[in-house]
């Protein structure tokens, strides 16, 4: 095979990745991440440069998931299955998981200077 031809092939390949769409993955809302840490559990926005850079979360005593991790009032969630605070925002609250959001979804929060990934269990 040339060079020519597998330049060809590649580009190829690349225009039917990019025209395949994915099968519709289990959304979340923004709105559903708060009842599902814990009942009362209060999220507000953090800004920087005009963008959204996460969410604090506060009024966690009924959030034995978050306790149980060491997350502390106050602590900042960055991202939500792996997609960040700002892009949430961006589309309006929606969150495209890779998991069966009915269950659980993933969340991070930074925390000390460091990343760290939870699982949200839904009951």
């Amino acid at each position: 095979m040339t060079l020519r031809s597998m330049t060809l092939l590649v580009a190829m390949l690349g225009l039917g990745a990019c025209a395949h769409k994915l099968p519709s993955c289990p959304n979340l809302n923004s709105g559903d991440i708060a009842p599902a840490l814990g009942a009362g559990v209060a999220m507000q926005p953090v800004f920087a440069a005009s963008t959204v850079k996460g969410w604090r979360v506060y009024n966690l005593r009924n959030s034995d998931q978050l306790r149980a991790q060491g997350i502390g009032e106050g602590s900042m969630m960055t991202q939500v299955c792996g997609v960040p605070v700002a892009e949430i925002h961006a589309q309006g609250g929606a969150i495209c998981c890779s998991t069966d959001v009915s269950r659980e979804f993933e969340v991070t929060f930074h925390v000390d200077g460091q990343d760290r990934k939870l699982k949200i269990r839904r009951s």
